[in-house]
């Protein structure tokens, strides 16, 4: 028999996320918990910034995957400033 076993308790539930029915544990997954932690913990909006503001890479490229960024607007993260 398939399912997910509650650490609490040894029961088996067959879906999650579900409560334990034994016990109530809340039983969810990694993935669930991934997709939803952004909601506790929101990235603060960016500050847009005249052009001649700031260092000149703002704005022409990501600093996390390198993708090319248009040229209208130019953004900075209020706590590093880049």
């Amino acid at each position: 028999l398939g399912g997910w076993q509650c650490p609490r308790c040894m029961d088996v539930v067959k879906e999650i996320p579900a409560d334990c029915g034994l016990c109530g544990l809340k039983l969810l997954s990694s993935s669930h918990l991934a997709r939803s932690y952004h909601h506790l913990f929101p990235v603060q909006s960016f500050q847009e910034v005249e052009d001649g503001e700031g260092s000149d890479a703002i704005g022409t490229a990501c600093g996390g995957c390198g993708v090319l960024l248009g040229k209208e607007t130019k953004h900075v993260c209020p706590s590093c400033r880049q």
